[in-house]
């Protein structure tokens, strides 16, 4: 997976000189060129910059002024540019049109990057936009000739003919360099040979990455679930252990009464537990993981069926969820996000044990409940066989052992794990992920949106490992 670490870059002057800043949203890091590291404490808020407007939401790129422009930083977001006093450490007068840079009108908005030339193509600056640059002379304070040039001319890799997503002057022992920065890599351009070196990576060389997005990956590995559970169905799962109830809103939730006494909201009764359906995987595979968070165990990795209203038509998908529904009133399967709600006893004389499930997602899953989606133990043939389990219920049967009978219902340890608060995630893929009614879960799910939002700005300096 491919995700943006640097998306914009810009070399302190005056008294900050020797540092430079690196953006990614509303988080910027100071990385030190003497030292060639980051400094500690870092990231910190873009809001330390008293920038305005969309501007104090993340910048597009930024760039140095030359010539008589010297001690002024200029910063890039949509079809506007601020400008920033070094000496005075604040931006100057409120933001203003690009169009008074006299660019073509192509380069007139968003901008993908920027810096400026060294030797004797120093008074000049470099504005990037997808495969296209143009040079801006600082003297005249107009483009230098109009044209825009293709970046193949820097002898870029070719994954960095397609555009790059930002750009910085060396300083200190690097000052003959300019870097540029693509997803997780990034090249040097030498302005005494002009040549292009790298693709290198960004963290190991840089030690700044997506830090999310590489705990994700940490975790995933430490869980030793490779084949086992999706990597997209462990990513997703874990954002939404991260982030929901915390930074991603959600629309219903289950009542304290339901859930337990002394839970004011989501945030406080997430659990250590997470549960994960990867409905990738067919019934007669084990599909269903609970993990413990902070011992980075799997407790579980066993089969989950569903039930025959959500199977697919013919022979060959029968072991696979095809019909998904929001509707309170079929037995289709649900997925995406739900929350744990209590065990109860069984009902009809089945020595099944229940776990009710919350649907969180607004119009996606949020009638989950009142269709009596759950999870409960695997009791008959047919449910065993892997097939499906047999009821006509919008439900998933669990296969597994230990189920006991305890002050007149039966219980079972891994729901008892997971009850009064867990996160599950029921993972469907994105080419199945839509319901009958046609809605797409993944172009509609308000809280994946978020979560993949949140995702993308998560950005900070590496601890050592």
């Amino acid at each position: 997976m491919s995700y943006k670490i640097i998306k914009a870059a810009l070399n302190g002057q005056k008294g900050y000189q020797g540092k430079c800043y690196l953006f990614n949203g509303q988080k910027y890091v100071r990385y030190n060129w003497a030292r060639d590291k980051p400094d500690k404490d870092y990231p910190k808020n873009l809001s330390l910059w008293k920038l305005k407007g969309d501007f104090s939401k993340g910048i597009d790129a930024a760039i140095n002024g030359r010539c008589q422009f010297e001690g002024f930083g200029y910063l890039f977001k949509g079809d506007k540019y601020v400008k920033y006093d070094w000496e005075q450490d604040c931006p100057v007068g409120r933001p203003r049109s690009l169009k008074i840079w006299g660019l073509k009108e192509s380069f007139s908005k968003n901008i993908d990057a920027a810096c400026n030339g060294k030797g004797i193509y120093s008074n000049f600056g470099y504005l990037f936009k997808g495969k296209k640059y143009i040079k801006y002379d600082w003297k005249k304070d107009a483009p230098s000739d109009g044209k825009l040039r293709d970046i193949s001319l820097w002898n870029f890799p070719t994954e960095f003919l397609s555009g790059v997503d930002a750009a910085m002057d060396g300083d200190g022992p690097f000052s003959n360099y300019t870097y540029f920065f693509k997803n997780n890599k990034y090249v040097r351009y030498d302005w005494k040979t002009y040549t292009c070196h790298g693709p290198f990576s960004i963290r190991k060389d840089w030690r700044i990455e997506n830090t999310l997005e590489y705990e994700v990956k940490r975790l995933y590995k430490n869980f030793g679930l490779k084949d086992k559970i999706d990597f997209k169905a462990f990513r997703l799962a874990y954002l939404g252990q991260e982030y929901i109830g915390k930074k991603c809103n959600t629309y219903h939730l289950p009542s304290k009464v339901e859930l337990g006494e002394g839970l004011a909201n989501l945030g406080d009764f997430m659990s250590n537990y997470l549960g994960i359906i990867d409905l990738t995987k067919p019934s007669n595979e084990p599909r269903f993981t609970v993990l413990h968070l902070p011992s980075l165990k799997v407790k579980n990795y066993i089969r989950a069926f569903h039930g025959i209203g959500a199977s697919g038509l013919t022979k060959e998908s029968r072991r696979y969820v095809r019909r998904f529904s929001n509707s309170r009133t079929d037995n289709k399967a649900c997925f995406g996000f739900f929350v744990a709600g209590r065990t109860y006893a069984t009902k009809h004389g089945e020595d099944r044990a229940y776990l009710k499930l919350y649907g969180i997602e607004r119009w996606l899953n949020d009638k989950a409940h009142d269709k009596d989606f759950i999870i409960h133990t695997v009791v008959s043939d047919m449910e065993k066989s892997g097939y499906h389990n047999d009821t006509h219920r919008a439900s998933m049967a669990i296969d597994v052992k230990g189920s006991e009978w305890v002050n007149g219902q039966w219980t079972n340890p891994i729901l008892e794990k997971l009850k009064e608060g867990s996160l599950i995630f029921i993972y469907a893929p994105p080419k199945h992920a839509v319901f009958e009614n046609g809605v797409d879960y993944f172009k509609n799910s308000e809280m994946s949106s978020c979560l993949e939002e949140l995702a993308r700005h998560s950005f900070g300096a590496l601890r050592r490992d």
